[in-house]
Parts: C-alpha cells; structure tokens; sequence
C-alpha cells in the first residue's frame, strides 16, 4: 500500500517541484529520499524467517528482463509519437520479443531464477498478480492521461494539475486501513473484488466524460478510483504473501514488485484528438 501511495503522492509531488523549482530537481528529490529508506531498511528490518543464505544472483534473468522491457516501452512511445508501423519501432518490438522469450526460457533453466514461474502454478497466487499487474496498468495510465490532460489541454499549470490529482490518493489513504482491518475479518475475495469494481467504475466514467466536464466530475471519478484501489490493494497483496511457503516471500514479494511496477510505468499506446475546451 505505500508503494501505491507512493506512487500517486509522487505524481503530485512532481507537479509541485516542477511548478516551483523546474523539472531538473525531481531526480535530485530522490537522493534523500532513496538514502532515508535504505538506512531505515537496515537499520529497521529483520528477516522473521531464515533466508536461503546460499542463494545466487541470476545474472541472465536480471539482463534480459531489463532489455526486453526497456524496448517494449521504447516501442510504445514510439507509437504514440505517430512511428506505428515504421521500420525502427518493427524493430524495436521484434527485439523485445526476443529478449523476453530468451529471458523466460533462461528462467526454466536456472536453479534459482528471478522470477520462479513454478509459484505461478499457486491459483491464488498467479490470480492476485495477474489481477495486480491489471489494475497497475489502468492506473498507470490513468495517471498520466489526466496530468497530461490537464496541463495541455486544459492549460492549468503543474502545480494546479497536481491539486487536482489530490482526490485519488487522498480516497486511497483513507480506505486502505479500513480494507485492510476488513481483510482479517472477512477474507480478501470480496474486498478485492468489490474494489476493482469500483475502479471500473470510474474508468468508465473518465472514458465517457466531455473534454469541457466540470471538474467536480473528473473530482469524483478520480476519488473512486482511489477508493477502489484502497479496497483493492491491501486485501489482494495479504492473499498473494499467504499463498506461498514462508521460505519464499521473499521471491514472491519480488515478483509482485517487478508487475506492479511493470504495469504503472507501461502506457498503452492510442491516438487521441481532443478539442479545444
């Protein structure tokens, strides 16, 4: 939940730096923040179960995996820069496709894989990720589309888009507890469900709104859609962890990581014209 809440508040948190100190000094907020959290890490964590001390770095995994994303993204924008069809974003995409399959049949074959595809075999597990990378990627998107909406077609300033992007993560902190005090009462399907619901809900909502919408309208739908995230994320990564033997978080908590990431940093590409408002 505090990657996700992250994630959003960062979004808002750029729009303020970038309207008050310039777009450079977003890589530089990084540094303290990187520095506290590693700190906090060591100083804080502890393994509550004996981790597997002779495991190895799976150097192929962490290779491949990179340059297939990579060009997957790269091939996406691309697309959205009007190169559809064009012989480098072909290319592009064909190399991906190369890198990722050598990347997945490199990980049948490594006695201690990056991502172990035999914990995919686990129904729960393989549902809540897949259910995980989904939702990701329709907020993902959700958030770029709207900051760039605001900012370029309706001209509201960085600072000005990120107060308006204030709704989504403000739900998400307020119904995160509560689903998660829910979660150990009544179990995660329910929740979990009950909260993508309302996330399609409000992308609908978004899809069927005019450019020249008031926004209490845009307001509302971005605040159920952090109520739906609220009620899904906590509940959906509590079934994820309980699914799989305790030895294995770790890997596990890995793998979800690199989906959720996977899927809020990849933009499906289309052409939109929108009017002037």
């Amino acid at each position: 939940m505090a990657a996700t809440a992250g994630f959003i508040l960062g979004t808002v948190l750029g729009g303020v730096i970038t309207e008050f100190f310039g777009w450079r000094y977003i890589f530089f907020i990084n540094l303290p923040f990187g520095a506290f959290a590693t700190a906090w890490a060591f100083w804080k964590l502890h393994e509550i179960v004996e981790p597997e001390r002779k495991a190895r770095f799976d150097i192929a995994g962490m290779v491949t995996f990179p340059l297939g994303i990579v060009r997957v993204l790269a091939g996406l924008t691309f697309v959205v820069m009007g190169l559809a069809g064009e012989p480098i974003t072909d290319g592009v995409f064909i190399v991906a496709g190369i890198m990722l399959v050598v990347f997945a049949l490199g990980e049948l074959h490594v006695e201690q894989p990056m991502m172990d595809f035999s914990l995919f075999r686990v129904r729960l597990f393989w549902a809540g990720n897949t259910s995980l990378f989904l939702n990701a990627l329709g907020r993902g998107s959700t958030m770029f589309i709207m900051s760039w909406f605001f900012q370029a077609v309706l001209n509201d300033s960085p600072l000005i888009s990120a107060l308006k992007l204030l709704p989504l993560p403000l739900a998400m902190v307020v119904f995160a507890p509560l689903a998660g005090r829910l979660s150990d009462r009544l179990g995660s399907r329910w929740l979990s469900t009950i909260g993508l619901a309302c996330t399609l809900i409000a992308q609908l909502l978004m899809a069927s709104f005019p450019v020249t919408a008031s926004y209490i309208m845009w307001g509302i739908a971005l605040a159920i859609l952090g109520i739906g995230n609220g009620l899904f994320n906590s509940p959906n990564m509590s079934a994820v962890m309980g699914s799989v033997p305790p030895n294995r978080r770790g890997v596990a908590a890995g793998m979800t990581t690199l989906l959720f990431n996977s899927g809020q940093t990849t933009v499906l590409p289309r052409r939109w014209s929108f009017s002037p408002p």
